[in-house]
């Protein structure tokens, strides 16, 4: 939780002198923990773009509901269905479709609970931007 630390403790620093969003673009890539805060991506997006072209999807329902999500999106976007190419993929170990999470070693208990405290006003926020939707505010499941 080192680095963890480090880019909380920079994030924090830049946070009382500068908005967010800009904190999180200036770390040009140097502060993963950072890019994880989707609601500052949907936050920018919502000023360039009204509320209903947006669409953010949860890497867990494309990993539970590939076909069904795929569905989804197409008619969230006004595409032809892609009937009879919605079967489930194979979820073979080299797939994309795989996930990291599958084959992750789960993270000790002190490191998620500090990115859960981190970013649970990142997901409120984000929660709130998807109609209030729960499942973005990483309940243990």
């Amino acid at each position: 939780a080192g680095r963890l630390a480090r880019q909380r403790v920079a994030y924090e620093a830049c946070a009382r002198r500068a908005p967010a969003a800009a904190c999180v673009r200036d770390s040009d890539g140097g502060a993963p923990l950072l890019e994880g805060a989707y609601s500052l991506w949907v936050r920018e997006l919502l000023r360039a773009l009204p509320a209903e072209q947006i669409r953010v999807v949860l890497a867990e329902d494309l990993q539970r509901r590939p076909a069904e999500l795929l569905a989804e999106l197409h008619r969230f976007l006004g595409l032809p269905s892609s009937r009879g190419r919605e079967q489930e993929p194979n979820p073979g170990p080299s797939s994309p479709w795989a996930g990291h999470a599958a084959r992750a070693a789960p993270l000790p208990a002190a490191t998620r609970k500090e990115l859960r405290e981190f970013y649970a006003g990142f997901n409120e926020e984000l929660a709130h931007f998807m109609d209030d939707d729960p499942r973005f505010l990483w309940h243990e499941r």
